[in-house]
């Protein structure tokens, strides 16, 4: 089982950005002892979210050594961004250096051509000089002035279809394919994502809806774990299952380490059921 975690790169350098970060670096020890407490709850990758083109590469260097050090993996939530394919791959290459087999999880652009000339861009470069590395691109919430059937699975789908690149796939995040459901329920009229965009998902980003917003962690709010990890697993998924919580938006009233090691717990205890069951 490949459960992952999102976590700033900040955070992993020490640098903890807000009350919710310093409380889970002083609950644990510091990175290292957070790291070992993550690990000990199941998981296997930590995700770095997220590299930004202007994200200082000492800090990618360092968040990629303190990850390594603990004995984890990992995966990248990085941007699309208008400039050369050498500098998207280049502010990766601490990570790429230690782990080929590196999952880069994106965003679309508000306009599909420019989200496929990019992901056109990126992926050319990298089946050349990266070829174990590979993109993935996420279904979003719809937020004001988006296009639904752009962010949405259905766009995402046809995104990727066109472009038909080998290292190209899609990321399935649970909590916005779950908030579009709710939020309108005639332009997501299925319970699950088309079976040809399943087929398509190399990773995966999970965490709960919550009075109109998401990034909740699983112990909160509503998610229909089970119903998406049997999908994925008849899908013959084989990714990371990655926990993107955001304590920022709920640690007021919770001990925001208490519910990310939970989540992940119980995301392994699916999991487990899953695959003896199946």
């Amino acid at each position: 089982m490949n459960i992952g975690l999102s976590l700033s790169p900040s955070l992993l350098c020490g640098r903890p950005e807000s009350v919710p970060q310093q409380q889970l670096l002083s609950s644990s020890g510091g990175v290292q002892g957070w790291l070992r407490r993550v690990r000990e709850a199941g998981c296997t990758h930590i995700e770095l979210r997220t590299v930004r083109p202007d994200t200082d590469p000492e800090t990618i260097r360092l968040s990629a050594q303190a990850v390594f050090s603990a004995g984890l993996h990992l995966s990248v939530h990085g941007t699309l961004a208008d400039e050369p394919a050498e500098a998207f791959w280049g502010r990766l290459q601490s990570v790429l250096s230690v782990q080929p087999e590196l999952t880069i999880t994106v965003h679309s652009l508000s306009a599909r051509k420019d989200t496929l000339l990019l992901l056109q861009r990126m992926g050319q470069y990298a089946a050349f000089h990266h070829p174990s590395a590979r993109i993935a691109l996420e279904n979003n919430r719809s937020k004001p002035g988006d296009r639904l059937p752009l962010v949405g699975c259905t766009g995402i789908l046809e995104t990727v279809e066109r472009l038909n690149l080998p290292n190209v796939g899609i990321c399935w995040d649970f909590g916005h394919f779950c908030w579009n459901r709710m939020a309108h329920p005639s332009l997501v009229p299925a319970d699950l994502p088309p079976e040809a965009f399943l087929r398509r998902v190399i990773h995966t980003h999970i965490h709960s809806v919550l009075d109109g917003s998401t990034h909740f962690p699983l112990t909160m709010g509503e998610l229909p774990l089970n119903e998406y990890l049997l999908a994925l697993s008849h899908a013959g998924y084989k990714g990371i299952y990655n926990l993107e919580p955001e304590p920022e938006r709920w640690a007021d009233s919770v001990l925001p380490d208490r519910e990310i090691l939970a989540s992940s717990v119980l995301l392994a205890g699916f999991m487990h059921q899953i695959k003896f069951s199946s």
